[in-house]
């Protein structure tokens, strides 16, 4: 019996790409390696379109140092680049006729012309003769500058999915909602924070904010690493944390009085920001909540994985491990 090649979980950055590699095979979900691909300009603008000469070039730097085989990839679009809706039909329409009353919809409440549009959709539920599907829509060409660039570097793109989704789908597998319970889990990224909150009674819950480090540099305030002390900048460190500490109050706030729930109980930080010095217990002085590094690598099976700190640089690779994950258990 032939072995199904490795899985690769990508997460595109605006100045950098992080994959994890998980074999498909493993019962468990095994996760193989992993890789960072840093670079000095942008591969995606703010609409998350690619710019396909440059991310070709990192996908093909990526390519070489990822095991043999592993040419089977998966990506996640921003929550903030994705209609995601609720739409329903009669029930005795053939795949045909879904497939074009969901478009008409989606173009009948939205500026996107049929031409500009990338759709997929799933059933929801169904009652009586109504056929209920969630729809998700983004810009064609944001799809095809990522298919574009990963063929052109001999990369195959499997599943391009939402990463609320991914994280969501992380969370439940590492059953982390189980040990902390109506926790946040929060992105802090380069030019957007996304929050999510897996509620023990309620739906799962995503708000991406347009606020990042924005060109702050991690060089200078990396956590415990003497080799970047002489790029820290403490005022421009003490404004990005009151900015982000504004955010998150706000944001949880909103989340707390829209709907009768928990309220939230701490916050488990991942992304390129969870890497800033002493930010976890910054953070949870003035939030007045515990605070933590979300870190699923730990949680997960290993092969041999190249990571010296799992616990400083786990946090940078949640995506990418979900994706690995999705994948992987997609084709076990």
């Amino acid at each position: 019996m032939f072995s199904a090649p490795p899985i690769v979980g990508i997460d595109i950055g605006t100045y950098s790409l992080q994959a994890v590699v998980a074999n498909a095979n493993s019962k468990e979900l095994e996760l193989i390696g992993c890789e960072e691909i840093t670079l000095s300009a942008k591969i995606i603008d703010d609409q998350h379109v690619a710019n396909v000469p440059q991310l070709t070039s990192a996908l093909s730097q990526l390519k070489k140092r990822l095991p043999s085989g592993a040419t089977k990839v998966l990506f996640a679009l921003p929550d903030s680049v994705v209609i995601n809706k609720l739409f329903s039909l009669e029930d005795d329409l053939d795949d045909q006729e879904v497939d074009f009353s969901l478009r008409q919809n989606v173009v009948n409440t939205t500026a996107l012309s049929d031409e500009q549009l990338a759709l997929d959709y799933k059933e929801a539920s169904h009652q009586e003769n109504t056929m209920t599907y969630r729809v998700f829509a983004t810009r064609r060409n944001i799809i095809d500058s990522l298919i574009e660039a990963s063929e052109n570097a001999g990369l195959e793109p499997v599943i391009i999915d939402v990463q609320s989704n991914v994280i969501e789908r992380l969370t439940r597998f590492i059953k982390y909602n189980e040990r902390r319970p109506d926790w946040a889990t929060v992105d802090l990224g380069n030019s957007r924070i996304s929050i999510n909150i897996l509620s023990s009674i309620s739906a799962f819950y995503n708000r991406q904010l347009t606020y990042g480090l924005n060109g702050f540099s991690l060089s200078g305030a990396m956590l415990e690493s003497d080799d970047y002390e002489m790029g820290f900048d403490q005022e421009q460190y003490n404004d990005y944390l009151d900015g982000l500490v504004e955010q998150i109050r706000r944001e949880l706030a909103l989340y707390q009085s829209s709907s009768a729930v928990p309220a939230v109980q701490g916050i488990a930080l991942y992304g390129g920001g969870a890497m800033l010095r002493d930010i976890e217990q910054k953070l949870s002085e003035l939030l007045n909540l515990p605070v933590e590094t979300f870190d699923p690598l730990k949680d997960l099976s290993h092969g041999q994985f190249p990571l010296k700190s799992q616990s400083l640089t786990g946090a940078r690779f949640v995506l990418a491990t979900g994706l690995a994950l999705r994948g992987a258990k997609a084709n076990a």
